[in-house]
């Protein structure tokens, strides 16, 4: 049985205040040489103790959420907005996946709409920007089919192997989010 509370509820994945315990399987996918790109760790030391104290400063901090299983209660990934201002109403999505299937069966979309959601409705957020690589495909339509719109490149930034990666940037606006606002209990005393 998952101690993740359905904090945002989707069909088949919803999202959760991350939990100590996520540490385990998240020290394991950042370092697993498929996923570090998506969780900015290629070069890093990511032993459980770091990302034990990774995970503790995310609970503390911004709008992290652990991406769960409906069906197992299983931890898929995790999703942030991060960079919220909220004079110019506006954030960045982050996502990392604990594999990558997560693109591909619909699961990743339904977690970026529900944080998307979470973002414009909850935090009421005008625009979020999301970025990734130019080879990540399946990222990219994810992406682009859950409404984000390419806003630009910067040409080579990020060095994979022997090669160097464009990266795309792209943002959506809460006039192009079309899901509606469902009712939520929101407590005031988070921080």
């Amino acid at each position: 049985m998952s101690s993740h509370w359905r904090r945002v509820p989707g069909k088949r994945v919803y999202l959760s205040p991350l939990l100590s315990e996520d540490a385990e399987p998240i020290a394991g996918w950042r370092n697993d040489p498929a996923l570090t790109p998506y969780w900015d760790s290629g070069t890093n030391s990511c032993s459980l103790e770091k990302t034990r104290d990774d995970v503790e400063e995310m609970m503390k901090h911004g709008y992290h959420y652990a991406i769960v299983s409906a069906e197992q209660d299983r931890l898929l990934g995790v999703g942030s907005i991060t960079g919220v201002s909220h004079l110019n109403q506006s954030g960045f999505l982050w996502l990392a996946p604990g594999d990558l299937e997560f693109w591909t069966n619909g699961r990743g979309q339904e977690a970026v709409g529900l944080l998307l959601e979470y973002g414009f409705h909850i935090l009421n957020l005008y625009a979020v920007t999301v970025w990734a690589l130019h080879d990540q495909r399946a990222k990219l339509d994810c992406l682009q089919a859950s409404g984000f719109r390419e806003i630009g490149r910067r040409r080579e930034l990020i060095r994979s192997g022997n090669r160097r990666v464009d990266t795309v940037y792209m943002d959506m606006l809460a006039d192009d989010f079309a899901r509606p606002v469902r009712s939520y209990t929101i407590r005031l005393d988070q921080s």
